[in-house]
């Protein structure tokens, strides 16, 4: 999964970061990318079970963080992509890519 924040200051990234990766079970993982976005793995779980975690991950940090004018929530945007058989992490990457917004490639 990879979550995305429309116009997030760096501390709220990192913060949010910090939320989602106490929140993950211990076999997960999760990072911050140098885009702002943050891509998490969950091992061995399936379409569905990773569907339902990232919105409750997506939940949590919508409900808990501030955007940039203090009232107004960060409303995080999620890619989700399954592991097919004979995908790398980089062909997993190629395709969260491909579905990356055009404003947030342009930034990049």
């Amino acid at each position: 999964a990879q979550f995305f924040f429309d116009d997030a200051e760096p501390r709220s990234l990192v913060e949010a970061a910090r939320i989602i990766g106490k929140l993950m079970r211990k076999m997960d993982f999760a990072a911050l990318q140098d885009d702002g976005s943050i891509i998490a793995a969950f091992a061995e779980t399936d379409l569905r079970a990773a569907h339902v975690l990232t919105r409750r991950l997506a939940s949590t940090v919508k409900s808990t963080m501030m955007g940039r004018d203090g009232d107004a929530e960060l409303d995080p945007r999620v890619t989700l992509a399954t592991m097919k058989a004979n995908d790398s992490a980089d062909a997993m990457r190629e395709r969260l890519a491909a579905v990356l917004p055009a404003p947030m490639q342009a930034q990049r």
